[in-house]
């Protein structure tokens, strides 16, 4: 990521499929080296008290309603934000650490950091969920060729350098990734 002055503020990393039978995809495929464009994003929704007592049915009801609320409405300004920022641009994709495309949780630190997400509100948990519940932040790529892949096996070969390029042993990576 470069910022207007063209100095590297971070760099994002991600896997390549390697197997023979799927297209062999990366996320820095969908980077174009001259106007590409490579957004981030974070959206929460705080609605009720972290604090709040449950102290019966009612108020349990009453949370978990709010709470799907959250999350909907979170939803719902996510689809708005990606139609009126991207759409307009071109083909994109909208990958969000932590889902099979990019499966490495600790991205969501970096884009965090980036966003400056703690004005708004987002902290992540040492597990790496995201509090309040109701947020999601990821990043978008606008590309002509842009679209979702699987990544399948991941191979030991780009375990270990995915985790030299984080700075993390090869254990600390794939539990970040859900392995």
């Amino acid at each position: 990521m470069l910022d207007d002055n063209g100095k590297t503020t971070a760099t994002l990393f991600g896997f390549r499929a390697q197997e023979t039978k799927l297209a062999a995809h990366a996320l820095a495929d969908f980077v174009a080296p001259q106007d590409g464009v490579v957004g981030l994003f974070a959206l929460t929704c705080h609605i009720g008290s972290p604090k709040m007592h449950l102290d019966n049915v009612e108020d349990e009801l009453i949370e978990m309603v709010l709470s799907t609320l959250a999350t909907a409405f979170v939803d719902i300004a996510n689809d708005v934000l990606h139609e009126i920022t991207v759409a307009p641009l071109g083909n994109y994709i909208c990958p969000a650490s932590g889902y099979p495309i990019s499966p490495d949780h600790t991205l969501k630190t970096d884009i965090l950091r980036l966003l400056k997400a703690d004005e708004i509100g987002i902290q992540l948990t040492e597990s790496g969920m995201m509090n309040p519940l109701a947020s999601i932040c990821g990043f978008t790529l606008v590309h002509p060729d842009a679209a979702y892949f699987s990544l399948g096996t991941i191979g030991d070969d780009q375990w270990s350098d995915y985790a030299r390029r984080r700075h993390l042993d090869v254990a600390a990576i794939k539990q970040y990734c859900g392995k």
